[in-house]
């Protein structure tokens, strides 16, 4: 993730100025504001801004730990980040 200039993020990480936005660092709410989750550092982590919109667009939004999950067996298949950013995963 990145916050501030994200050029060093692309040139640390060879990606392209496309695809930088989806790893812009986010705060991420564990119990969604909607569901009545507080903005309090318990209720807070660092989240990409790709995994902190993906989560809360899912029609019932999962807990962090099932989203976990959901997210490592995505990676695993390749299926969640643009094939530009496959060799960090490498």
């Amino acid at each position: 993730m990145w916050d501030g200039d994200p050029t060093l993020f692309s040139e640390r990480y060879h990606l392209p100025v496309r695809s930088l936005n989806r790893f812009r660092c986010t705060a991420e709410h564990l119990k969604p504001r909607m569901d009545g989750g507080e903005d309090r550092p318990e209720n807070l982590v660092a989240a990409c801004k790709f995994c902190n919109q993906t989560r809360h667009r899912m029609g019932k939004v999962l807990s962090p730990a099932t989203y976990q999950r959901h997210v490592r067996n995505r990676i695993t298949a390749w299926k969640w980040h643009p094939l530009a950013c496959h060799h960090l995963l490498k």
